[in-house]
């Protein structure tokens, strides 16, 4: 039943968190310039969205801000 919550949770994400999720998922070090890039929009936006992925559930930073990393903690299926 949780599997099914998160699922349909993540499914109804916007297009560019999921892509955030795909490439924190690739390499938990990535930072929120590198996923700002890859969005082609701020590193503010990100950190916006950083900040509701984990309101969710679905990613919890572990670490300092230089040194941590993120990880999933939600789903491994979010395409």
């Amino acid at each position: 039943v949780v599997e099914n919550v998160v699922e349909n949770v993540v499914e109804k994400l916007p297009p560019r968190m999921k892509t955030i999720l795909n490439a924190i998922r690739n390499d938990r070090n990535i930072s929120a310039v590198q996923l700002a890039d890859m969005c082609r929009t701020t590193a503010r936006t990100v950190q916006r969205d950083l900040n509701k992925l984990q309101e969710r559930n679905l990613i919890k930073r572990t670490g300092p801000d230089k040194g941590g990393y993120w990880e999933i903690i939600g789903t491994q299926e979010h395409d």
